[in-house]
């Protein structure tokens, strides 16, 4: 067992212990002088075992005290030589208890009274808590709000806090330091801050420690003015308890071990005891049931009323109200209805008395015997009530009070509390004539007085201050016209019987409605504090996103310095290497034009041929004979060289019939050959279980669906700069019902600026990143299938937003031919498109209502076809298209500047697959584009359907203006029958020849274009 010291108090001021001083918190005239600390005189409860300095200091000098910087960052007893590297080993213990309580707490609302430096609360604000300080001194406030800025919400006084629940709220090593520790809590209830789900978490010194114990004086935190009460667990506790906390917990900090112990003679607390190795306490409180008491005139109304009479208190919560009547009534029975009995607990621990009772009752006075009561009184609980249960209460009480008794109930003034009744509690809420009316129901005799509170003066003796005194009126001056105010509550008297007419209670200067007034203030007060504090937030969350994007363009910049450098240095090794590859192509070009090349050139390469001996001869002569005599023989030659061009000429020209024979016979075997592939293991299997049947054509279908089935597609969407329209697209995506197959979503970005990637990256969907300067419409599409693993890639436009949910479906449904390497759908415009939109739309050639599949047969020559059958037979559109991926390893996009599509479908054709046109899977499609970007497109379109079929629509410049009238004739005459509106119909009119001009000619310059450097190859 270890050693116990009694604790003695010391005897230096016997003058002082002679003194009769009441403890502050148990309210006990049994204090004990401990001793005296820097002339402050310490005093001791035995009963709550609470230390406090007796006489206090006054608020003011505290305030002037903790203002000063010298408190917090100087060696001064009682302060910090450094706040900050004092306070820093509390912050593991701070983070523990804030991820304890992030686990707990519904909402992240923190309160921090007593903040400082506001460490704590800008590590909350960090993890997502709305941060909220209150710090006294103004000194400490200054380095919060420098330090912190609009992370935080710092004021001086509770009372300029924003009405608001909080979830956390933290007094740590702070209410040693309050002078009144029960006023401060009274402003935080009446605040709002402190609801039913608020924690509080309070630390301090161990004022039962062995040290603080075993030499009062010259324990360490014995250190007035700064600590005025001395905190044991039990008192702490019994602190909490007063303030009807319902789960009050203490424990001990910073244990250490002890060989003894001490203890004062005439305490024998064993919660003090189990914590006297902690130098700290660790206080939870949750669950408070406190109720502000500004019903308390109504009691003194009814206790007017009640001397001798037996009275039921209905809703009498914690039973202060029943306490007050008990006072004068014979007996008083407090019934409360709350499902939680915690009240009425408490109200029978702290209120006793002989004529005192209380019961727990949901019945709503159902059960009690009839003519019980004289009097009835029910205040801050009618409101509360639905309407059926005020009705079914308002008949209860009226056969429980006895024939001449009286009911005595309040409810709120509609009118005067509307504009601060926040209470959702509040179910039954009725104005002054429904409130009349209600209780005439039940009672022959109904008298509603009003309830105003307004500012006063008592001129009374002293010993009457405590007791509810008559005030009289101030009229003011005779030319003054009272203002009529409204009460903010009311208060009916009920009876059978007439109701006798006593004197108002209070009687106040009705020239100012204070209630009014003060309401209008606090509700503009808390809008503009709680808006000032959004705005706070805001700021706060800007500044982020700025020093963010400020860190981005900076390493942006870095970047492309980099790759500017890095940029000159290749362009310099191109220069050079161009420049030597020049040089070379030059000596080769001379080197080829010599009679000697030429010479063993021909006998190397060239078949053996008349041709070939003359070639042979004539360079061999060449070689040999003198250059005099060459120029002579000259003419000669040169009528030699243009009789073998020509015998060249239909040579190439029958070798040339002799390819395209080939290329005929190949391509029919390739589409035999794939056909075997494709269909031979689906026949075999389909022929091993039926081996004496012969191949229909339903076993031949049959055949088709085995061998095609895609199990896996993946979507991929091409963008830059796609805009807010791009979530459309995203979400029209997400909604596709895909029939049993799974799929993946990829988008290939060409860097763009706007929050495209961020949209995409928000709705999960993978994203590859391409630098610009690399961008290619058909390497793109290569890129796009090796960043995805579809057994189909399914590739839209940015702007091509879904039509239906079964688009990817009608899509893969035209992969059941197992020939078709791609398929296509149908670009429809949005109803918002304007009329050039439309008709463009209505022209092109993916806007056919009928599927169609289209393939070379053996006996089609594609030779004999015209330009525009070749584009109509390899039109293909990518804006919504499928491709499947065993066609693509075997024909793979090519580079192209545009049209990638028609490239590949061209191949894919020559290739033996199929193209198939699908009408049913739909996307929403078209944007307005300028003078110029009409050109470049159709620039562009145009010279590609040159190169790849031979196509010019607009094939000379003697067609080009005939084109453009015909078109302008064209176009005017549909917008004039296809645009109602008159208005709109003239814009048109006025913009079709600009528009047509740029068209037109862009067709020709693309062709044209195209056509040129196909004749200097030639």
């Amino acid at each position: 067992m270890p050693k116990s010291i009694i604790g003695t108090e010391s005897s230096g001021k016997q003058m002082q212990t002679e003194k009769a001083v009441e403890c502050p918190l148990c309210k006990v005239v049994r204090a004990k002088f401990l001793c005296e600390v820097d002339g402050y005189q310490i005093w001791r409860c035995p009963r709550c075992t609470l230390d406090f300095v007796y006489p206090a200091p006054s608020e003011q000098f505290l305030k002037s005290y903790y203002d000063r910087e010298v408190y917090f960052e100087s060696c001064e007893r009682g302060g910090y030589h450094d706040y900050d590297e004092q306070t820093q080993d509390v912050v593991p213990t701070f983070l523990k208890l804030l991820a304890q309580y992030e686990t707990t707490c519904s909402g992240r609302y923190i309160l921090d009274v007593g903040c400082a430096y506001g460490t704590h609360l800008a590590i909350a604000a960090e993890r997502g808590w709305k941060a909220f300080g209150v710090e006294h001194s103004a000194h400490a406030l200054q380095i919060a709000r420098e330090r912190h800025g609009s992370k935080v919400f710092l004021t001086d006084k509770i009372e300029e806090l924003e009405p608001n629940e909080f979830d956390l709220i933290l007094l740590l090593d702070v209410i040693e330091h309050i002078r009144d520790p029960f006023s401060m809590f009274f402003k935080l209830f009446s605040k709002g801050a402190i609801g039913p789900k608020t924690q509080i978490v309070i630390t301090t010194p161990n004022a039962r420690s062995y040290d603080a114990v075993s030499n009062p004086a010259k324990w360490a935190f014995r250190h007035p003015p700064t600590h005025l009460f001395f905190y044991s667990a039990e008192s702490l506790k019994l602190l909490m308890t007063r303030l009807q906390f319902r789960n009050v917990a203490v424990s001990g900090l910073y244990r250490r071990e002890l060989s003894q112990e001490a203890v004062y003679d005439d305490e024998s607390s064993q919660t003090n005891r189990g914590v006297q190795a902690c130098a700290g306490l660790l206080c939870g409180a949750s669950g408070s049931e406190f109720k502000d008491f500004k019903h308390f005139p109504r009691y003194l109304l009814a206790q007017k009323r009640a001397s001798g009479a037996r009275v039921l208190d209905f809703g009498c919560g914690v039973g202060h109200g029943s306490a007050l009547l008990a006072d004068t009534a014979n007996e008083v029975l407090g019934v409360d209805i709350d499902v939680d009995p915690a009240a009425l607990h408490w109200a029978s621990q702290l209120q006793r008395g002989s004529k005192l009772t209380f019961q727990l009752r949901s019945d709503l006075g159902k059960g009690l015997p009839a003519e019980s009561f004289d009097i009835i009184t029910c205040f801050e609980v009618f409101e509360h009530l639905d309407e059926k249960a005020q009705r079914e209460f308002l008949e209860n009480a009226s056969r429980l009070l006895a024939p001449r008794g009286e009911l005595l109930i309040s409810a709120p003034n509609l009118v005067a509390t509307a504009s601060n009744d926040k209470n959702p509690g509040r179910l039954g809420k009725v104005d002054n004539p429904e409130f009349r009316e209600l209780l005439g129901s039940y009672f022959r005799h109904v008298r509603i007085l009003g309830e105003w509170m307004r500012p006063s003066i008592v001129i009374a003796d002293q010993a009457q201050t405590n007791k509810a005194v008559e005030l009289y009126e101030w009229e003011g001056s005779s030319t003054n016209t009272p203002l009529v105010a409204m009460p903010s509550n009311y208060v009916a008297i009920c009876s059978q019987q007439p109701i006798g007419r006593d004197k108002a209670l209070y009687c106040f200067d009705s020239s100012f409605d204070y209630v009014a007034s003060t309401l209008a203030r606090e509700k503009k007060l808390y809008e503009l504090q709680f808006a000032c504090h959004g705005l706070q937030e805001t700021t706060h969350i800007h500044e982020q996103l700025i020093a963010e994007q400020q860190q981005v363009i900076a390493a942006q910049q870095q970047t492309n310095v980099a790759l500017q450098e890095t940029n000159q240095c290749k362009e310099q090794q191109i220069t050079t290497l161009q420049q030597i590859v020049d040089s070379r192509e030059a000596e080769i070009a001379g080197l080829k034009q010599g009679k000697l090349y030429r010479l063993s050139h021909t006998i190397r390469n060239e078949p053996l041929s008349l041709v070939k001996v003359a070639r042979i001869i004539y360079l061999v002569t060449g070689i040999l004979t003198p250059r005099s005599i060459r120029r002579g023989v000259r003419p000669v030659t040169s009528r030699i060289k243009t009789a073998i061009a020509r015998i060249e000429a239909k040579r190439a020209q029958a070798r040339a019939v002799r390819a395209a024979t080939r290329a005929r016979k190949e391509l029919a075997a390739r589409i035999k050959v794939k056909e075997k592939l494709i269909f031979e293991p689906a026949i075999i299997e389909y022929v091993e279980e039926e081996p004496n049947s012969e191949l229909t054509e339903h076993r031949v279908q049959r055949a088709r669906e085995i061998t095609s089935k895609i199990s896996h597609v993946s979507v991929v969407v091409l963008t830059r700069n796609a805009g807010p329209s791009f979530s459309e697209t995203l979400k029209g995506i997400k909604a596709q019902q895909l029939g049993g197959f799974s799929s993946d979503i990829t988008v290939i970005d060409c860097c763009s600026t706007d929050g495209t990637v961020a949209l995409a990256r928000e709705q999960s969907v993978h994203v590859v990143q391409i630098n610009p300067a690399r961008f290619d419409h058909g390497l793109t599409r290569n890129l796009a299938f090796r960043n995805s693993s579809g057994d189909a890639v399914v590739f839209l436009s940015q702007h091509a937003v879904p039509g239906n949910a079964q688009l990817i479906q009608q899509l893969i449904k035209a992969f059941d031919d197992p020939l078709v390497a791609g398929v296509y759908g149908q670009r429809v415009p949005p109803p918002t498109a304007d009329i050039w939109a439309r008709k463009t739309l209505s022209g092109w050639p993916a806007d056919n209502p009928e599927p169609e599949t289209r393939f070379l047969q053996g006996t089609v020559s594609y030779d004999s076809m015209t330009p525009t059958e070749r584009y109509q037979l390899c039109n293909f559109d990518d804006v919504c298209c499928a491709i499947r991926r065993l066609v693509w390893r075997e024909i793979p996009f090519r580079a192209a500047e545009f049209a990638e599509g028609l490239d590949w479908s061209k191949r894919a054709l020559e290739a033996g697959w199929k193209i198939a046109y699908q009408p049913a899977a739909v996307v929403v499609h078209s944007h307005e584009r300028f003078l110029l970007g009409e050109f470049r497109q159709t620039y562009l379109l145009h010279k590609t359907l040159f190169k790849l079929f031979g196509l010019s629509t607009v094939p000379s410049l003697t067609s080009l203006s005939t084109s453009i009238l015909r078109t302008i004739f064209r176009d005017s005459l549909y917008a004039h029958k296809h645009e109602p509106n008159f208005w709109k119909r003239i814009s048109r009119l006025v913009k079709l020849p600009a528009l047509n001009l740029v068209t037109v000619y862009a067709q020709y310059r693309g062709a044209r274009d195209a056509r040129i450097p196909a004749k200097k190859e030639s």
